[in-house]
């Protein structure tokens, strides 16, 4: 009876030692099949927060297997239900969100959160004459909160909505709101040269003469047409300013001339 009992003993402790020492691999559950993977995840009603405010939102329709988990990137995770979920208090901003299902299968999207109360800006630009500064930028603004503050091309922030005393060229002007939102646009300022009160005289007296770039008698280019006075501006420019234009035995232009063929040719060649 002892011999029997001591052989049932040992019979109940060899699948406990299997279990103690038998290979960890066998018992570890197989990786998810993700391929095969019936989650799906999509973003619609997407609603904007205001500058500084914690208030937009989204509606996340989920699908798949249950219970899943959003991870909104920058604003940590939470769980989600079947169906549609509705995620708010949002400040505004660009997120990546992933699902997570009970399978450890996910999916991701991008989501943007855009400003609603964000600040318009228009400009009237005055000219600054050629080779002066006399140009200004008057910069009126739309939206957000007021008071506003300007700045032009990076400096310091002012209450003056008008910049003065501006040569030709681009300029970046700011408005910032009472809550600190802001908008920023891109304007050129001209010379303000006219080519029908001051370039078309320089070329028909100089260059578009009897017989010369005048269209008559086959003489080319045509300096009388402003196409294509325009097509050849940057060339115009280059020719009196090297002074090979007018050729050689005519009156050279005066300096003043030279100059404004070139501050219109900067402008962009404009029909003016």
């Amino acid at each position: 009876m002892i011999h029997n009992a001591n052989l049932s003993a040992c019979s109940l402790l060899v699948p406990i030692l299997l279990l103690l020492y038998g290979c960890g691999s066998d018992s570890e559950a197989p990786p998810p099949d993700c391929g095969s993977s019936n989650l799906q995840a999509s973003v619609n009603n997407i609603q904007d927060a205001g500058c500084g405010q914690e208030n937009g939102s989204f509606d996340l329709t989920v699908s798949g297997s249950a219970p899943f988990e959003l991870t909104l990137s920058g604003l940590g995770s939470q769980p989600v239900q079947t169906g549609v979920n509705t995620i708010e208090d949002i400040p505004s901003g660009n997120y990546t969100l992933t699902v997570r299902d009970d399978n450890n299968c996910t999916v991701s999207s991008n989501v943007t959160i855009s400003n609603t109360n964000n600040v318009t800006i228009g400009t009237q630009i005055q000219a600054s004459g050629c080779q002066t500064a006399n140009g200004a930028i008057t910069v009126t603004a739309n939206g957000g909160v007021e008071p506003y503050m300007y700045s032009l091309d990076g400096g310091a922030m002012q209450g003056d909505n008008m910049f003065t005393g501006l040569s030709a060229g681009d300029y970046t002007t700011l408005v910032s709101d009472a809550d600190d939102c802001q908008s920023s646009v891109t304007v050129s300022v001209l010379s303000g040269v006219s080519y029908s009160n001051t370039i078309a005289t320089i070329i028909s007296t100089n260059c578009a003469i009897n017989t010369c770039h005048d269209g008559s008698n086959g003489a080319a280019p045509n300096w009388t047409n402003l196409a294509t006075v325009q097509a050849n501006a940057e060339n115009i420019k280059t020719m009196t300013s090297n002074q090979t234009m007018p050729p050689a035995g005519r009156p050279d232009l005066q300096p003043q001339e030279i100059q404004a063929i070139a501050c219109w040719v900067d402008d962009g060649a404009p029909d003016n």
